[in-house]
């Protein structure tokens, strides 16, 4: 199965991601794979998921729950500096899928480390499944609220990848999810905010980025 083996330390947890890193571009043509794509390959198909706990690890996990916790792929790395002095923890890597976090999720929700809010930002690198979703999320079940970002890429699979994201989000209120649009909000950034990928963000898009965020959070 797809994403069955994660390598994400807690200390990537903890510390965040490289927010000196420049983002790589996203990948374009989908593949099949049976393990997880290294950093730069190309993109997987989310046509199943995974709900294994077989990540390892011997970091020790927080005694408390994380606050502000945001996890996302490449995205939200490019704005992972701005977010840290704004006091979210990130956890953020370059061609994650959605279906490599589910065991990340999985060890984190077995653990009680939780905070309130989480934050997620994926789906930019390759098509999602609802039964990926539905795994990812299912951790999550009694954080109060969780804000998920939709995709903005130029890329066959985000229409799609959007419809199933607003299908997850129930209205008025009824479930814990909170959905931002950032398909259209991307566009109503200020200015030149995007790498001519149109996809990845420069300073004043990551600035833009974490204000959408802290709309919803507070910070």
């Amino acid at each position: 199965e797809e994403g069955a083996e994660n390598t994400t330390s807690l200390d990537e947890l903890l510390g965040g991601g490289d927010e000196g890193a420049a983002p790589a571009p996203v990948d374009q043509t989908p593949t099949q794979t049976t393990q997880p794509p290294p950093v730069d390959s190309t993109v997987t198909d989310e046509s199943t998921t995974t709900t294994s706990t077989t990540t390892t690890t011997t970091t020790t996990l927080p005694k408390e729950p994380v606050d502000y916790l945001a996890i996302g792929d490449s995205v939200m790395l490019g704005a992972a500096g701005v977010l840290k002095n704004r006091g979210y923890t990130v956890n953020a890597e370059v061609s994650r899928q959605m279906n490599q976090a589910v065991p990340l999720m999985e060890q984190l929700g077995e653990a009680d480390v939780f905070g309130d809010p989480v934050i997620i930002h994926l789906g930019t690198n390759g098509p999602i499944s609802r039964e990926t979703l539905d795994a990812l999320l299912a951790p999550l079940s009694r954080v109060p609220n969780v804000i998920m970002l939709n995709v903005h890429a130029n890329r066959p699979w985000t229409a799609e990848n959007n419809r199933i994201l607003a299908e997850r989000d129930k209205p008025d209120g009824l479930d814990n999810i909170i959905l931002i649009d950032w398909n259209s909000l991307a566009n109503e950034c200020p200015g030149d905010c995007f790498a001519s990928d149109g996809i990845h963000l420069n300073a004043a898009g990551q600035q833009y980025y974490a204000d959408v965020i802290g709309d919803w959070t507070g910070r």
